[in-house]
């Protein structure tokens, strides 16, 4: 939910569908999303699987860590918002599952 509200629901399901593509070993749940940023029925499914097989605190470090790159990228672009990096980043340290 915190990702939608900060990055929008586009870039929080790229996220999403990255990380699960990541999680997808050996093509265990089928063949690797499309990364499109669309919730659709085929990332619901997928993000279900791995729910079930026990990935949810992986699942969540893994978009948490996403997150972090992204505000990092935004930092050494504009440096005006580098004064945000500090607030940003220390938000993100460890998963609440």
């Amino acid at each position: 939910f915190e990702q939608s509200v900060n990055l929008g629901i586009f870039r929080t399901a790229k996220h999403l569908q990255e990380v699960l593509n990541a999680l997808n070993y050996n093509q265990q749940w089928g063949s690797d999303l499309a990364v499109d940023g669309k919730f659709g029925p085929a990332s619901r499914l997928r993000l279900v699987f791995a729910l079930k097989a026990g990935r949810s605190k992986p699942l969540q470090y893994g978009i948490n860590g996403l997150q972090c790159a992204y505000y990092i990228e935004i930092a050494n672009k504009n440096k005006s918002q580098r004064k945000f990096t500090n607030g940003w980043l220390s938000q993100r340290g460890e998963a609440s599952v």
